[in-house]
């Protein structure tokens, strides 16, 4: 406060300041003006009249640094031009502030770096896919890698890092959950993953969730970690869920489920020529020539399968899938729908969840 009023809590350590970033040539240059000029003064002391202003537009002295902080006006001169009645010129300018005067200097060197990029600038990794799965007071979630693979539009590189997770309730706040990254030089080094059960829910209760992907960030240009947005999450209800009545008195259902890929599970299979995947899921008591037809959530057909009137899995009736779809492609972590059909009877229609 320029005039002994009260500084508290304290005085800002912070620089304001501006940098020329384009303006078109002078009269009788071909070349982008450059700034030619600068001066600055007290805030008691601006110009009375058009003339004074003038005057100081025109000088050419680059006044050095004021000794002290205070509240100073300043110009940044540029021309001459010639502007006739109804034209105008694009001059673009930054302004910002900075911690101390080192501070500025690097925001304004970044704001050079976006001007000459068409303003882009770094970006977080994009948010991966995510599923929600309700059981028995817990809550599982599995999300894809897509966010591994993304290139920040400055550098081009691919510097994702980690996962956070994140809960909430519908009037709550967003609390972290967990987070996870590369085992590198940045970081915690707990190692990726894709999947989280977690325990910590109440039946009946509603939750929200969001996983967001965060970058290695740029020391060397001063640049921190960036982290996806949130958005809204996704809202599920754990508890306990009763089978429908054709379900309960047939037996249909998967086993396990959720399925873990290449987890310890007692599921696995000793790889064949014809069949190298370790991995399998069962699905048991299934009706006399049923087929079980498994789809993704929003409709596509991944497998086919024809159920056996004998199994090796222990069940009469029942038919494994190595999570290999007709496209002989590997599925990915998320929730699937399967349909059961058999002559005389109506389709049953399930869900599975798989996760990494």
């Amino acid at each position: 406060n320029d005039s002994a009023g009260n500084k508290t809590p304290k005085e800002s350590a912070g620089f304001l300041g501006s940098r020329l970033l384009y303006c078109p040539p002078a009269i009788g240059s071909t070349e982008p003006t450059v700034q030619y000029g600068h001066a600055w003064w007290d805030w008691n002391s601006d110009p009375s009249s058009d003339q004074e202003w003038f005057s100081r537009l025109s000088d050419l002295t680059f006044l050095d640094p004021p000794p002290s902080p205070h509240d100073y006006r300043f110009f940044q001169k540029l021309g001459p031009f010639k502007i006739n009645p109804g034209d105008s010129i694009r001059v673009t300018f930054a302004f910002g502030l900075g911690e101390g005067l080192e501070g500025l200097r690097t925001n304004m060197a970044w704001a050079k770096t976006l001007f000459d990029r068409d303003w882009v600038g770094p970006a977080a990794p994009p948010s991966p896919a995510y599923t929600l799965v309700p059981g028995d007071r817990q809550v599982t979630i599995t999300w894809d890698d897509v966010s591994e693979t993304a290139r920040d539009p400055l550098t081009g590189e691919e510097d994702f890092e980690g996962y956070r997770l994140w809960r909430k309730t519908s009037v709550g706040n967003w609390a972290l959950l967990m987070d996870c990254d590369k085992i590198d030089s940045i970081g915690q080094n707990t190692g990726l993953v894709h999947s989280y059960v977690d325990y910590d829910v109440v039946n009946n209760f509603q939750y929200v969730y969001a996983i967001t992907a965060y970058d290695k960030g740029d020391p060397v240009n001063g640049i921190e970690m960036l982290e996806s947005g949130k958005g809204t999450g996704k809202e599920v209800t754990p508890g306990q869920y009763t089978l429908t009545t054709d379900a309960a008195q047939s037996g249909i259902h998967v086993v396990p489920n959720p399925f873990v890929i290449s987890s310890p599970s007692g599921w696995g299979q000793v790889p064949t020529k014809d069949d190298p995947s370790t991995d399998r899921i069962v699905f048991v008591n299934l009706p006399e020539n049923a087929t079980v037809r498994i789809y993704t959530l929003t409709g596509d057909l991944l497998k086919t399968l024809e159920a056996a009137r004998s199994s090796q899995f222990g069940w009469e009736r029942s038919v494994g899938w190595n999570v290999i779809t007709d496209k002989m492609q590997s599925v990915v972590a998320g929730l699937y729908l399967y349909v059961v059909s058999a002559p005389g009877q109506d389709d049953f229609i399930g869900k599975f969840a798989i996760v990494r």
